[in-house]
């Protein structure tokens, strides 16, 4: 018997000590969890955000004012400029905001905030929740120990110290909100497209359904994915750089009575909904611009890569499909002289009762889908 006690003991031990490990990891996460909700900035979910208001003070120039609102779920920039947002930048500087945590938090009379930029900060952000709510930060100096920055939420009396991050991920220009492309409508909801290349005739596209017909030409149908891709091509291209207000100067050049802007091409699109848009790509001193159709006197720089899509005729876009029929709607099919019948899913040789299903099957769908070249 005395030799089974002392593995027993030990064995004891061990278990104690181990439950002793683990309580002291839970207890010692339970505390850090508890820390960090007590020393919580906000108590908003970034996805509950519905209004932005973001405001960037800019010595010796008018500030950057920015108003933003999420319709049917997708960002929008509403003012200075009414063009959609860059969703997944939003989304990410919400989340930068709403997981914020103090450093620690301090009093200061009102005379005093000034010595920490909170007098006139230079970085406002007002996020309005989904019940209403309007929480206002206020981004104050960097401080002169450690890398944290001094904020203040608006109706609150303590000044936080937080991480930098804060004053980064907030020290917006327009362009990191807006989204990059030019903002064409959807294809899938699109009625018309007209376009012109250069110099040569505008042809008009209309779309019936899901297929696109070219207008005037007895109903001569379109090439779906070929103008489907063009529309995608385009929506993928970047914006180099906004111009919402050139100068008149600029304006001036890009006119088109300037012999020295060459009109590249115009693209007008006409959706289910809402007015048409014309976009008009020029070129001039070797840069690249389209004139947004959102916008009285915008336009946009983008990439020379742009000049190969461009470069469409109507012969581009004609369908070239070499048959006109719906391969899972046939029901008999004469080939090489021999007759086949489809009886549910077979299709069967008549004459030899043959199951040739995947031989015809197959046959019909290529021919379905063959194009000329």
């Amino acid at each position: 018997m005395r030799n089974f006690k002392k593995p027993l003991l030990f064995l004891l031990v061990l278990f104690v000590l181990a439950g002793l490990a683990y309580w002291d990891e839970w207890q010692t996460k339970k505390d850090e969890k508890e820390k960090t909700a007590q020393s919580k900035l906000l108590d908003l979910k970034a996805t509950d955000v519905q209004a932005i208001d973001f405001e960037k003070r800019i010595e010796g120039a008018p500030s950057l004012k920015v108003s933003l609102s999420k319709q049917d779920g997708e960002w929008r920039i509403k003012s200075p400029v009414d063009y959609g947002a860059d969703v997944e930048a939003i989304d990410s500087w919400l989340k930068t905001l709403s997981d914020l945590s103090f450093e620690k938090s301090f009093e200061a009379s009102t005379d005093k905030l000034k010595d920490y930029g909170l007098a006139e900060p230079r970085i406002i952000v007002g996020l309005t929740g989904a019940d209403g709510q309007k929480t206002e930060l206020k981004i104050g100096d960097k401080s002169p120990v450690g890398y944290s920055n001094y904020l203040r939420v608006e109706g609150k009396a303590p000044i936080y110290l937080v991480s930098q991050y804060a004053y980064t991920a907030s020290n917006k220009e327009l362009y990191d909100l807006r989204d990059k492309t030019f903002d064409l409508p959807n294809p899938q909801n699109l009625r018309s497209l007209s376009y012109q290349y250069g110099n040569q005739a505008p042809f008009s596209l209309q779309k019936e359904g899901q297929d696109w017909k070219f207008d005037g030409l007895n109903g001569l149908k379109a090439d779906n994915e070929e103008v489907n891709r063009f529309l995608g091509q385009l929506d993928q291209l970047k914006v180099e750089r906004f111009l919402d207000q050139p100068s008149p100067e600029l304006s001036k050049a890009l006119s088109a009575s300037n012999k020295e802007t060459r009109t590249l091409a115009l693209l007008t699109l006409t959706p289910l909904e809402g007015a048409e848009r014309s976009y008009r790509f020029i070129e001039n001193n070797g840069v690249v611009y389209v004139k947004l159709p959102q916008q009285k006197e915008g336009f946009a720089t983008l990439d020379k890569k742009i000049l190969n899509e461009l470069k469409k005729s109507p012969q581009d876009f004609q369908s070239r499909a070499m048959f006109s029929f719906n391969s899972t709607e046939a029901l008999s099919a004469l080939i090489d002289g021999k007759s086949f019948e489809k009886k549910g899913e077979l299709w069967i040789e008549q004459g030899s009762g043959v199951d040739k299903t995947e031989f015809v099957r197959l046959l019909l769908v290529d021919l379905e889908f063959a194009k000329a070249k």
